[in-house]
């Protein structure tokens, strides 16, 4: 008993939380998870310092990017990345293009009147804001702040004869969501709510976005991240869209993609240092399909980075007190 105890108390010392990119290229939409039961993946890993979540791949003159968070786990802040996919198959190392005061994530990214924009998640501002590309992926300048709108998370958007951002508001529970729906102007400089008949509108675990709508030319997908009251990111459910518009969005449920379902290279993830814990988003754009792995991790580098984080914590509070 004695020896499990303290093998348990290195363990929780050695142990951190972290996300990881998965990620590979497919032959369209019929060699991804969207039809096949799982796949092999390479993984984009996290170092010392950050971790990476919520990939959204988007294509550009001939390039494939996914932008992502990057998690700053000595700041506890999430910025705003993007890797670039190489001629062999590889991303790069994740470069920051958004830094802002507050906490950054899901860059749900889009190409709309000759003009490239994104709305990552500010939920901790209580604000929509869209960022506009300037002379490439690495340049990004504010376009326009919603102010006080709620904390609005993980935005999708469906472009047509108006442009529809779909999205959910946290309920009271980090966990827990209600649907939401607004109408953007043609020039994305004023929002207004829409009441569509299919949102949920009581709270749940299951309705929040897990990535962008998927269009595969011949059926478009609808990605929701599903948690339990115990863990967010659990796994992600794939509907199927019958019917979208301003008014309406009809879909019903194609499959479940668990992180059981994500197949990756041993040396990459060695079972002895990690443990997979579920998924959150999920994207497929041409060749490259994406997603993000919760892992706990037992290392070394864990307990140093706790350390620091306490020493910068207790030199904080002194200069306070001394002030």
């Amino acid at each position: 008993m004695r020896g499990a105890s303290l093998i348990g108390k290195i363990k929780s010392k050695l142990m951190d939380g972290e996300y990881v990119i998965a990620y590979r290229q497919v032959d369209g939409h019929e060699g991804s998870l969207l039809c096949q039961e799982s796949g092999n993946f390479k993984i984009l890993k996290a170092n010392w310092r950050y971790w990476y979540a919520d990939p959204i791949a988007f294509r550009l003159n001939d390039k494939t990017y996914v932008f992502m968070e990057i998690y700053d786990r000595v700041c506890d802040k999430g910025r705003i990345a993007v890797s670039v996919l190489g001629k062999k198959g590889e991303l790069s190392k994740p470069q920051i293009i958004l830094d802002e005061p507050f906490h950054m994530s899901f860059p749900l990214v889009f190409e709309y009147n000759n003009g490239v924009y994104m709305i990552p998640e500010c939920c901790e501002e209580n604000a929509i804001r869209i960022y506009k590309m300037e002379s490439d992926v690495f340049h990004w300048k504010l376009y326009k702040c919603f102010n006080n709108i709620g904390k609005i998370v993980d935005a999708s958007i469906y472009i047509n004869e108006q442009i529809l951002l779909l999205a959910s508001q946290v309920y009271v529970n980090p966990l827990l969501n209600i649907g939401k729906a607004y109408i953007l102007s043609d020039d994305l400089s004023q929002i207004h709510e829409v009441a569509l008949d299919e949102l949920e509108k009581e709270p749940s675990y299951k309705i929040r976005n897990g990535g962008p709508i998927i269009d595969c030319g011949k059926a478009m997908y609808q990605i929701k991240q599903v948690s339990t009251p115990n863990q967010y990111g659990k796994y992600v459910i794939i509907n199927q869209i019958d019917e979208i518009s301003t008014k309406h969005i009809k879909t019903r449920m194609l499959k479940n993609i668990y992180v059981e379902n994500i197949e990756t290279e041993k040396n990459r993830l060695p079972h002895i240092l990690y443990d997979a814990h579920g998924i959150h988003t999920y994207g497929l754009v041409g060749e490259l399909e994406v997603t993000d792995i919760y892992l706990t991790s037992y290392k070394i580098s864990n307990y140093l980075r706790k350390k620091y984080k306490e020493v910068r914590s207790i030199q904080k509070k002194d200069v306070k007190y001394y002030k």
